[in-house]
């Protein structure tokens, strides 16, 4: 892995071990992020390695968002880029 992809990592799991409970975020959320990035469910699911059944559960408000989720829809609103080069190395 580049030294790019693994300060990305470093990055997402500091994120991640600071989110120590479940943070309830308005679902619409999720849905509000693939609009601006122009991906419906199947494409923003195999995009980021989220399973689409859960991506819908998002949009429906039928499941809630963990820290760690929280914190990569974060980083996907901000820097998509990021995520995709570091899931594809």
């Amino acid at each position: 892995m580049s030294e790019f992809g693994e300060s990305i990592i470093k990055g997402l799991e500091s994120a991640i071990n600071e989110a120590d409970k479940a943070v309830h975020h308005e679902i619409s959320e999720v849905r509000r992020i693939r609009n601006k990035l122009e991906m419906g469910v199947p494409e923003f699911s195999k995009t980021f390695g989220l399973s689409q059944r859960t991506v819908e559960k998002w949009d429906k408000k039928d499941a809630d968002l963990t820290g760690a989720v929280a914190t990569l829809m974060k980083v996907i609103e901000k820097n998509p880029d990021a995520v995709i080069n570091a899931l594809q190395e």
